[in-house]
């Protein structure tokens, strides 16, 4: 059952990213930290964006995370001379496939370099986890990432 839910959850979340992929720019890349893995981001307008990742954790070597989030990114807090620098957040889900499949929301914090004529991003972000199944408890996500633009 388990296995089922979450190939069900992975279908959906790349078909949404496939079918989004041609109305704004898509970027693929990796993600250290915890978890670790394959990130991904479409800009679905100038200050809105989904990202997610399929990623390992470090600390516990049996889990597979999935995560999707919806993130607005603020432009105004940090001027600087080259690129651009927006403030993010956003609200999403994580599933994470272990001995104990946990599903929960996600908030996420983060900075994010765009450069001003480079197909590249870099990125930093921290995300409370809600956990809402088996059992009701907090995890915290943080890493740090780059990704490359397909234009």
């Amino acid at each position: 059952m388990r296995k089922s839910i979450f190939s069900f959850v992975l279908a959906v979340t790349v078909l949404t990213v496939y079918g989004q992929a041609r109305a704004g720019e898509f970027g693929l890349g990796a993600v250290i930290g915890e978890p670790t893995g394959l990130n991904g981001k479409v800009w679905t307008g100038s200050h809105t964006a989904v990202d997610f990742a399929m990623a390992w954790s470090l600390d516990r070597e049996d889990q597979f995370n999935v995560h999707v989030d919806y993130l607005l990114h603020d432009y105004g807090v940090f001027n600087i001379t080259r690129g651009k620098l927006p403030l993010y957040y956003g609200i999403g889900g994580r599933l994470v496939d272990a001995s104990d499949t946990r599903l929960g929301l996600r908030g996420v914090l983060g900075l994010n370099y765009l450069f001003a004529r480079s197909p590249i991003d870099l990125f930093f972000e921290v995300a409370p986890v809600l956990n809402m199944t088996p059992e009701t408890d907090m995890d915290l996500e943080a890493g740090v990432g780059m990704r490359f633009y397909f234009r």
